[in-house]
């Protein structure tokens, strides 16, 4: 009997001692440092997320980069008269494709965007192309010079490719009125009897109208590269004194006049 109980005081015992161990441990893990306990976070003083605006880009940044390509701009550029070609009712020494004259231009305007992908120019053009290259028949060795001024309207189309605006390509639509073409002949002649003569015939005209259509690459708004191809057609004007004197009048008829021009534009 005395046994019995002694093996139940054990048995009370061990139950008690783990009972503390347990309580111990309890204890312990709800005495965690604070670093390592999990803190809520607040939204206390921040503003609730606009899911509206989450593919869109801010209007404010739109408006920047519209306001950054707008201004006054000055562009330079070198120019090329690849065609100038005449009408086929003219005498045979200008029924011909002139060479190509090689020359500079110079405008200056304003540009305005709305946003950054659509904008329009006002600008004046001065263009001056010559040809030293010789052409001519019936011992007349020939070489010109075309110079223009221009007052045009553009409509700019750009996109950007990437993430940002500092990369954009763009396309230019273009109308320009000719108030001024001159068209300068400087010929040499020798004779079959061996005798030079030489001198120069020009005319000046104007009052049409120019179509253009260009390519461009914009970087960070205020740098554009343009290559721009242009057409005036319809020049029907002058008289050349080089065939039968002051009683000729003969005119020189173009058909139309190409002009392709690569430049450098930047916007203040």
């Amino acid at each position: 009997m005395g046994k019995v109980w002694v093996i139940v005081l054990c048995v009370a015992m061990g139950y008690g001692a783990q009972s503390d161990d347990d309580e111990e441990l309890l204890r312990s893990l709800a005495s965690k440092p604070q670093d390592v306990q999990y803190i809520k976070p607040t939204l206390e003083g921040k503003e609730p997320l606009d899911y509206t605006k989450l593919f869109s880009k801010p209007i404010i940044e739109w408006k920047d980069i519209a306001k950054t390509k707008s201004g006054i701009f000055v562009g330079l550029g070198v120019n090329l008269v690849p065609v100038v070609r005449t009408d086929t009712a003219t005498l045979a020494l200008y029924n011909e494709k002139y060479p190509a004259s090689a020359g500079f231009n110079a405008r200056v305007g304003y540009t305005y965007f709305s946003n950054p992908y659509v904008g329009f120019r006002l600008y004046g053009e001065y263009a001056k192309s010559t040809t030293n290259t010789e052409y001519g028949t019936n011992g007349y060795v020939r070489t010109y010079e075309i110079e223009t001024y221009n007052a045009g309207v553009s409509i700019v189309l750009d996109t950007n490719f990437g993430q940002t605006y500092d990369h954009m390509l763009s396309v230019i639509v273009d109308l320009a009125y000719v108030p001024h073409i001159r068209f300068s002949s400087m010929w040499n002649h020798t004779s079959t009897a061996g005798l030079q003569s030489n001198g120069e015939d020009s005319f000046i005209g104007g009052n049409k109208v120019a179509l253009g259509l260009g390519f461009g690459y914009v970087f960070r708004s205020k740098h554009r590269i343009e290559l721009m191809f242009r057409r005036l057609t319809d020049v029907r004007e002058g008289k050349d004194s080089l065939i039968g004197g002051d009683t000729n009048t003969n005119p020189i008829i173009f058909q139309q006049i190409l002009s392709m021009n690569l430049g450098y534009v930047y916007v203040f």
